[in-house]
């Protein structure tokens, strides 16, 4: 018989790896040189969302008019590439579960970072070992909350949608995860963990914990 589930869709930024609070201190060092507030409501709306979509958020919500979307995004990510060269770790768990995973299933990172972000943190922590599919955001049309990203990885791994699991940390990739026809375990972060993941088939603490919940299926 053949496994239900056959493959992981994985989340990077809050799920494997531990870069929402990078996100946020470079977001509130771009808003203060701005001379803007940035608040947890407009951070919420950004999340899990890809970086034009997100930075199109940030500059209508705080009125920006001085920056194109595009400078926005471009200066976001020369602040995240700096901090990613000098360090970025896994989540609890991350590499446990990739490790866990590799020889059961097929996995592919779904994530609204740009290819040159996921390029660098792919290459420090060695990621690609695992992967067999690395699915930026500016190579999609449609951000999360539509669930384009994860039917083109469902389609590069040769996969039916719903023979696949999502891992996700934000409540915009959980919904994209249940629009694409997937299994959703929705695994909170700090930065999200006051979201609403009513829309998940799971909700769990940690990676560890959705390690278990995966094997049980």
């Amino acid at each position: 018989m053949l496994k239900p589930y056959t493959a992981l869709l994985l989340d990077l930024d809050g799920l494997l790896i531990d870069s929402e609070k990078v996100y946020h201190e470079v977001a509130y060092k771009m808003t203060e040189k701005l001379g803007k507030v940035l608040t947890k409501d407009i951070i919420t709306k950004q999340m899990g969302r890809s970086p034009y979509e997100s930075l199109g958020i940030y500059r209508r919500e705080l009125g920006i008019k001085d920056y194109s979307t595009k400078e926005l995004v471009d200066w976001r990510d020369e602040g995240m590439m700096e901090a990613y060269r000098i360090s970025v770790d896994m989540m609890p768990g991350g590499m446990e579960l990739l490790k866990n995973a590799r020889d059961k299933y097929k996995m592919a990172i779904a994530t609204g970072s740009t290819r040159n972000l996921v390029d660098i943190v792919v290459e420090k922590l060695g990621l690609d070992a695992y992967m067999q599919h690395i699915q930026p955001s500016d190579e999609i049309v449609n951000g999360k909350p539509h669930p384009e990203i994860f039917l083109e990885c469902a389609s590069q791994l040769e996969e039916d949608p719903t023979q696949c699991i999502v891992l996700e940390d934000s409540s915009n990739g959980c919904l994209a995860g249940k629009k694409a026809g997937c299994f959703v375990i929705a695994v909170p972060s700090e930065y999200t963990d006051h979201q609403d993941f009513g829309m998940a088939d799971v909700l769990v603490k940690d990676l560890f914990e959705a390690w278990d919940v995966i094997v049980g299926l």
